[in-house]
């Protein structure tokens, strides 16, 4: 095998890695901490009465911290009318909000959790390229390339065996 096959190959394991390294920060960006509306602990008080509604149960839902035009009038309709679901529109919208709504936020995942997954991410994705790289080298080329030439993968997987032992 000439030169030629080495400057390919040199090319595809500079673009797994890249390609890896891409993969490892979109899962970090996946499982970065968001924020969300619970539909089902969030909840309106009516201001005639008091009356403490949840929104979810009572078809009304949002996704973020205020209802759109026709969420706030089903949540205006069960305040005046106790009435859950008007899809025909048969009772007035009261004109004046009657409401008052608490949104119940809640932060999924952590970074912490993203961290983890992405450096998990990335180190399984390396054992894999080395494994491949190790198998093209012993049965296709010879062994002393191993050594000589394609060893970033290699300190890698030596420095977590160094941890692990």
């Amino acid at each position: 095998m000439g030169k030629s096959w080495l400057k390919i190959f040199l090319c595809f394991y500079f673009v797994y890695y890249l390609f890896l390294t891409s993969i490892a920060i979109s899962v970090f960006l996946i499982y970065r901490p968001f924020v969300y509306v619970d539909n089902i602990r969030s909840y309106v008080i009516c201001n005639n009465d008091g009356e403490k509604f949840e929104i979810g149960p009572n078809f009304i839902y949002t996704f973020n911290s205020y209802l759109d035009r026709n969420n706030d009038s089903k949540a205006r309709k069960l305040c005046e009318y106790r009435l859950i679901r008007d899809y025909t529109n048969t009772v007035n919208e009261p004109e004046k909000r009657n409401y008052v709504f608490y949104p119940v936020t809640v932060q999924e995942s952590g970074w912490i959790n993203a961290l983890l997954v992405s450096i998990t991410t990335f180190i399984i994705g390396t054992i894999i390229i080395e494994t491949v790289r190790i198998i093209f080298f012993i049965g296709v080329l010879r062994k002393d390339f191993i050594d000589n030439y394609f060893n970033f993968g290699s300190k890698i997987l030596k420095l977590l065996n160094s941890f692990i032992n």
